[in-house]
């Protein structure tokens, strides 16, 4: 049989000497004084797809390629390809050029100011009368740059050679952006300083779903691979846009300098100034960095004003002789791209989205027998960049 029991001594409680106070007091019993709200770090991250969305209506494809197309200006612009005396009849132009000259143009040496007129043109040699309205031509460069003014004909003259410029394909794939989420049953069902852990987290994954899209629309490259499905990707702002950079290497701006950048990055599109003269108006999509300096330059000159309450966006308007800037914060451009800001005419830039899948929370995405939820933001969407050149890329400001 067993021996004689014997009781298990009890630890001893821990003595409180002198007044009771917080600090000795057991945590637990402690009832924290935590406020009922989250506060966010970046509750409003997606200025561009906020503005987008607002000024051109979104575009809905039925396919993840979808196109636009675009058509050019037409080349005005030879390059001699040697020199010629001044009493040369046959001016050499560039390989391929010759395409854009026909009988009866009128072309002016840009750097002289000689005119010739076109009588005849094979490949790239051009048959000219020289001297047009002047007693004697002018010796000519390899390299002079002769512009096509006008086409004047004889009287009776037949209709001539057509010239017109062909339509460009532009396409971008949509691509299929998903944030998930998940909780246990417990997790749930559990009450939480701040609201219960799923009305925080769909707020939360939210928002980090729009910067994934915003960030998407800023520096998306467009890709397709087919590992056993189609994975595309869209390109966006900085892959489309090819002409209108300007990479500051570091080196501090002036705002001479960046008025003249705006000489060209202003020009074309609905929003340039070629279009709307002094009313030309594009966006500045920028970060912090970038509005100290331009707000260093202008001062009080910037007035700012509310576009969208409902998510506090706000932009100021920088009025230039090129036209006017409206700057807007965009909270993306934080860190490894405070160097960036995006100067874009919105109404050459389109959201577009696989016809039924634009954002949407989807629900119930878990396995049947999880005992919890799982849950997901889903975006199938792409970038329509139209007119490359109506938009503009600066990089490299110092940090």
């Amino acid at each position: 049989m067993g021996g004689t029991p014997s009781p298990i001594p009890r630890d001893v409680p821990s003595i409180v000497t002198g007044n009771r106070d917080p600090g000795g007091t057991v945590s637990q019993r402690i009832i924290a004084d935590v406020q009922d709200e989250i506060h966010l770090y970046m509750p409003t991250s997606a200025p561009l797809t906020a503005l987008t969305a607002m000024l051109r209506k979104k575009r809905e494809t039925t396919q993840y390629a979808f196109d636009w197309l675009e058509k050019d200006e037409f080349p005005r612009t030879v390059e001699l390809a040697g020199a010629e005396t001044s009493a040369t009849t046959t001016l050499d132009v560039k390989t391929g050029q010759g395409d854009r000259v026909a009988a009866n143009f009128i072309l002016r040496n840009r750097r002289t100011g000689e005119q010739v007129l076109v009588t005849s043109v094979a490949t790239d040699a051009l048959t000219v009368v020289r001297a047009i309205g002047d007693t004697t031509g002018q010796d000519m460069l390899a390299g002079d740059q002769l512009d096509f003014l006008r086409a004047v004909y004889k009287d009776g003259a037949t209709i001539g050679t057509l010239k017109s410029i062909k339509e460009d394909r532009q396409y971008n794939y949509t691509e299929i952006i998903r944030t998930p989420f998940g909780f246990t049953g417990r997790q749930m069902n559990t009450d939480l300083y701040g609201g219960k852990d799923p009305l925080t987290e769909k707020k939360w994954h939210g928002i980090e779903h729009a910067k994934s899209i915003e960030l998407a629309f800023l520096f998306g490259k467009r890709h397709t691979r087919t590992p056993d499905t189609i994975q595309s990707m869209t390109g966006g702002v900085e892959y489309f846009v090819k002409t209108n950079i300007w990479d500051l290497n570091s080196q501090k701006p002036t705002e001479r300098a960046f008025v003249e950048y705006l000489e060209f990055a202003m020009k074309y599109g609905r929003g340039g100034s070629n279009e709307r003269g002094g009313d030309a108006t594009k966006y500045l999509f920028c970060s912090r960095r970038w509005l100290t300096e331009i707000e260093f330059w202008a001062k009080d000159r910037i007035q700012y004003r509310n576009v969208d309450k409902r998510v506090g966006l706000k932009v100021g308007q920088y009025d230039t002789s090129h036209g006017t800037v409206m700057l807007v914060m965009d909270p993306i451009l934080t860190d490894a791209y405070a160097d960036y800001a995006f100067l874009l005419d919105l109404n050459h830039v389109r959201y577009a989205y696989h016809q039924g899948r634009d954002t949407k929370l989807l629900d119930n995405r878990q396995d049947p027998s999880l005992d919890g939820e799982q849950l997901e933001y889903m975006t199938d969407f792409g970038a329509q960049i139209e007119l490359e050149a109506a938009h503009g890329v600066m990089k490299g400001l110092p940090i």
